[in-house]
């Protein structure tokens, strides 16, 4: 064997390794509920939203974005970082929309705090009456 041949035969054998997964399948969240769990949340959600929205419930411009979860939030932020930036220069308001199950935590609040963004809970928004 040359030294290249041996090369090329390590890195099929090491291609062909079962590595064990640290994310989830694609068939789950990093919750671990499967996309059917999560399309039948999200049906039944559609369901409770109005045809419309109240009156007066949104006034102005601004963003909205919505997530939930470590890896959705983290993208938000940098999204929010890149908007916010001297290059684009937005400064219009940013609202982020999360499941009240997957809030963002402390130090991210406190980012988001800092790039103008304000957090809110869509299901305490349907409790609150906010969306209904």
């Amino acid at each position: 064997h040359t030294t290249e041949t041996a090369a090329a035969e390590t890195r099929t054998t090491a291609a062909h390794t079962d590595v064990p997964r640290s994310r989830p399948s694609k068939e789950e969240d990093d919750d671990g509920a499967s996309t059917g769990q999560r399309r039948s949340e999200w049906q039944a959600l559609l369901q409770r939203l109005p045809p419309e929205p109240p009156e007066g419930a949104f006034r102005g411009r601004g963003v909205v974005m919505h997530g939930g979860g470590l890896q959705h939030t983290v993208s938000t932020l940098i999204v929010v970082r890149v908007m916010r930036s001297k290059h684009v220069g937005c400064t219009l308001p940013i609202e982020y929309w999360y499941r009240g199950d997957a809030p963002p935590t402390p130090a991210i609040a406190v980012a988001m705090r800092r790039l103008g963004v304000t957090p809110r809970d869509v299901d305490a928004a349907f409790t609150s009456g906010y969306l209904a």
